[in-house]
């Protein structure tokens, strides 16, 4: 009896979190192969691989419940509280950075929403939208609130450098910034219990800092 106990504490990964990690793999790899130059196929592919896929592999496979990978209320008060105060502060740490005309060229922009209010609301609502709400589910659900069983907090740091790496096409200032709101959403997924609140932050930040860059990219035409 003692024998087999010091056999099971020594399994690190047990089937679970294998087949969440290669699931996932095979998510991550595919998001890198395939383009997505037009904001529908940006949309599609987030969509499909990030949340649709790994929705999939926990009903079917995994045989959970969606709820255990952060589709739930979880903490209210908590995680809504958090998510304001981290907004907040990363409103400010990016218009720092977006309004100083070296650090302005570091940050990305979809062209159309300068030059159209609707087209704005559109990409934000929607696009921008379903898009962040697919990788939080997947990095902050499905990778870190999957694997945490094992890993305990280690698993927020994990998914953060797996999500900032996708940013290093557009620059290193953009990695940081990545990797950083990434801890502080995993962290607040994490003490909450959803990705309701993670997702919040995240997408108020992206919207928040694309009207910053508008305005910027506006005043310095005029």
């Amino acid at each position: 009896m003692t024998l087999n106990l010091l056999q099971k504490n020594k399994v690190l990964f047990t089937r679970r979190e294998l087949l969440i990690g290669f699931a996932a793999l095979i998510a991550i790899l595919t998001r890198l192969i395939f383009p997505s130059d037009l904001a529908g196929e940006w949309l599609w592919l987030n969509l499909l691989l990030f949340l649709i896929f790994p929705a999939v592999v926990v009903k079917f496979l995994l045989k959970e419940k969606l709820e255990n990978f952060g589709f739930s209320v979880g903490k209210f008060k908590l995680g809504a509280t958090i998510s304001i105060i981290a907004s907040v502060l990363f409103f400010f740490l990016n218009y720092c950075l977006i309004t100083k005309s070296g650090m302005r060229n570091y940050f990305f922009i979809y062209p159309p929403i300068a030059t159209s209010f609707i087209t704005f609301l559109w990409f934000e609502l929607i696009i921008s939208g379903a898009v962040f709400f697919s990788r939080e589910f997947f990095f902050r659900g499905f990778l870190q609130m999957g694997l945490e069983k094992r890993l305990g907090y280690c698993a927020i740091p994990l998914q953060s450098l797996i999500y900032a790496l996708f940013f290093l096409k557009i620059s290193w200032l953009t990695v940081g910034t990545a990797f950083l709101s990434a801890l502080i959403a995993g962290y607040i997924t994490r003490v909450s219990r959803s990705v309701y609140y993670s997702f919040a932050f995240l997408w108020l930040v992206s919207v928040a800092s694309d009207i910053i860059l508008i305005k910027t990219i506006l005043n310095s035409i005029k």
